[in-house]
């Protein structure tokens, strides 16, 4: 882990933390939490990649569904990206 990771991963948690009693189910936050840690916590790039899924699929879900907009859940990405490990590329 690198110190620019952890900042990802706070950034994140801090964001979800604010939106958290309002926006979200305890189980939706619980994925999203959990898809966090796993790219914070991973050197594998196959582990980053389940990770990243994981919380990216429950972002597109509060999207699809209409109770969040992009605007609020690019910037969650955008963290979860930085949190990963330097071997981890996202797909196009």
């Amino acid at each position: 882990m690198t110190a620019d990771r952890h900042a990802a991963y706070v950034r994140f948690k801090g964001k979800l933390d604010d939106l958290a009693p309002s926006k979200l189910l305890p189980a939706e936050r619980e994925v999203l939490q959990e898809g966090a840690e796993g790219l914070l916590l991973t050197h594998d790039p196959d582990e980053a990649a389940a990770s990243y899924e994981l919380a990216a699929r429950q972002l597109r879900v509060l999207i699809n569904t209409g109770r969040w907009s992009e605007t609020m859940a690019l910037p969650l990405l955008d963290d979860l990206a930085a949190a990963s490990p330097p071997a981890f590329v996202l797909a196009a």
